[in-house]
């Protein structure tokens, strides 16, 4: 997400926007690219926790 925030920075120059225009487009990366790290920080949480389910699941396994 960073390289393209880089390249989307690069590219609105060239493009002949507002400024305006140009800092609602990067508002919109910058908040998409926050909402996909918080996405993938709930990710790896659940996969942490599923991760520990699966294991005391195992556990009860091999005790039986």
């Amino acid at each position: 997400m960073s390289d393209m925030l880089i390249h989307l920075e690069g590219m609105l120059f060239s493009l002949g926007l507002e400024e305006d225009q140009e800092k609602k487009l990067l508002a919109l990366a910058n908040n998409a690219t926050d909402r996909l790290e918080e996405t993938s920080q709930a990710t790896q949480h659940l996969d942490a926790k599923l991760t520990r389910i699966l294991e005391a699941l195992y556990e009860l396994l091999a005790d039986q």
